[in-house]
């Protein structure tokens, strides 16, 4: 306890701690990539001094006005990071895969699912739809075990950053060729979706208008009335959330370019990657998608995940080899040698 002007003041173990706005403040300010931001905020009038936030578009960015603190690779990284929420389990952890694992027919996140009596060979993920869903046969379950997954993608990690350390022109070459044809296809994929979702969501519009005369007009009962109108208006909130989500796609697909040399120089700065740590994964992967198993009855199948590489996305498809064809083994892919562009790294892995 000390003295003070205003009174006593307690004393802290750690003087210099953050709190933990301060630091997010941190994160997002572009000061420290190097940039100058002018007009960030501003007053609600000359007359309520409250500050509030200017949209981006009204503010007035400078870039490489001085040295750079962080790198931009590092930024985009706490950027993405931050974007996800991550939500600690019933143990108090957060897994290293948090926001990025994906299921493949519905498109939700997948749980980290694992209790205190599981044995850490028993940690899986499911998808979250149909595990909020169970019953209702909304999804399937996409479940794959964490040390299957880990054994996965620590390998293509190691194979992908060698063939880019190894055959550096060859994997430039390739991955920029290979990109330019798979955003355009993306793009006009969800270009395609947003055109019709938008004539869908207009569509539902009119069919409210017309139901409303309907019941006004008595031509049906107000019962049918409460049954259709929660009926459209379930399906008119799921198409403005997909339309908001592909908005956001869409203007990202349109922003981000490819940039295969900033890969390569990550590449080299990690060349011996022993475990798959929560750093090596967000450096190196953006997403992954999980595919579910064609009979998940059987105890022995298959499995494809898509493996999405920060800066150069995915990767083209290439014959798998399992090591264990047994549905709870862990399984890996061969590596191919990669030494010209016949010889292509794969995106996608059979379990």
């Amino acid at each position: 306890m000390t003295e003070g002007i205003y009174g006593t003041v307690t004393d802290t173990e750690d003087m210099y701690g953050w709190a933990d706005r301060t630091v997010a403040g941190i994160l997002d300010n572009e000061i420290y990539l190097g940039h100058t931001v002018n007009c960030r905020t501003t007053v609600v009038s000359y007359k309520d001094k409250r500050v509030i936030d200017r949209p981006e578009s009204e503010q007035y960015r400078f870039e490489h006005t001085h040295e750079a603190i962080v790198d931009q690779t590092t930024w985009d990284i706490v950027r993405q990071v931050r974007q996800g929420k991550r939500r600690r389990n019933s143990i108090g952890e957060v897994n290293k895969y948090s926001g990025l694992l994906y299921c493949a027919d519905c498109g939700s996140k997948l749980y980290f699912v694992r209790g205190r009596t599981m044995e850490p060979d028993a940690f899986n993920f499911i998808c979250s739809r149909y595990r909020k869903h169970m019953g209702e046969k909304q999804c399937t379950p996409h479940s794959i075990r964490e040390i299957s997954l880990d054994e996965i993608i620590l390998e293509e990690i190691r194979r992908v950053t060698s063939e880019a350390r190894k055959h550096t022109a060859e994997f430039v070459r390739f991955i920029s060729q290979k990109s330019s044809s798979e955003n355009r296809k993306e793009l006009n994929a969800k270009l395609s979706e947003q055109g019709k979702l938008t004539k869908r969501n207009e569509e539902l519009h009119l069919l409210f208008k017309r139901l409303y005369e309907d019941n006004v007009l008595d031509k049906i009962t107000n019962e049918q009335f409460r049954m259709l109108s929660d009926g459209y208006n379930a399906e008119q909130k799921t198409t403005v959330e997909r339309l908001e989500q592909l908005k956001a796609e869409i203007e990202q697909l349109k922003s981000t370019a490819i940039n295969v040399e900033r890969f390569v120089l990550l590449a080299r700065k990690y060349t011996d990657i022993r475990e798959l740590t929560p750093e090596i994964l967000r450096t190196f992967i953006s997403k992954i998608v999980i595919h579910e198993r064609p009979s998940r009855k059987k105890s022995e199948g298959e499995q494809r995940i898509d493996i999405y590489f920060t800066h150069i996305g995915s990767m083209p498809d290439s014959e798998s080899e399992k090591v264990d064809h047994c549905r709870d083994k862990a399984i890996s892919a061969r590596t191919a040698e990669f030494s010209d562009a016949h010889q292509k790294p794969i995106s996608s892995i059979r379990l």
